[in-house]
């Protein structure tokens, strides 16, 4: 089997494995290409939670020997995620510095992502200003977090016209 047959098969198993979860989990999926856009709300109990986060994840020619490549399209303000969407997750980079390994699956990546979501970690952050604030200051914090999904609803508004 070649690589190219093993990446087809493995992404139309997790794709399947998420679409039947979907009640369980909350996710939808769109597959174009090489490329899967994932749609989840934000965790209950977090200040994500009338939020609606599409996430972008891109696999290459090596996968699954090599993890995916993720995007929150959503905007956030989040200590572990940056102004463009990448993510501060060790299981999206390789060993030693990462903990991916080929037999995690898309949706346990994204079941991490939304556990970030919950349980920010401001020790280890891509956006130094939204780890002070979450650390320091945790009412701006949450004022920032609450703009961002306000802008966020706007701009949905304005580009479906209403």
């Amino acid at each position: 089997m070649s690589s190219q047959q093993i990446k087809a098969a493995r992404i139309a198993k997790e794709v399947k494995q998420i679409n039947n979860g979907t009640k369980q989990h909350g996710l939808s999926t769109e597959l174009k290409d090489d490329t899967l856009t994932i749609t989840f709300s934000g965790p209950k109990d977090t200040l994500f939670h009338s939020e609606t986060f599409d996430l972008n994840v891109r696999f290459d020619d090596r996968y699954p020997f090599s993890p995916p490549r993720i995007q929150l399209l959503t905007k956030i303000y989040h200590p572990n995620i940056d102004k463009d969407g990448k993510i501060c997750l060790n299981i999206l980079t390789m060993p030693p510095e990462g903990a991916y390994n080929p037999t995690m699956t898309v949706e346990s990546i994204v079941l991490s992502v939304q556990l970030l979501l919950t349980s920010p970690n401001p020790y280890d952050p891509l956006r130094a200003d939204a780890a002070s604030d979450f650390l320091l200051n945790k009412p701006i914090y949450e004022a920032k977090v609450k703009q961002q999904i306000e802008e966020n609803r706007k701009a949905r508004e304005k580009m479906h016209g209403l």
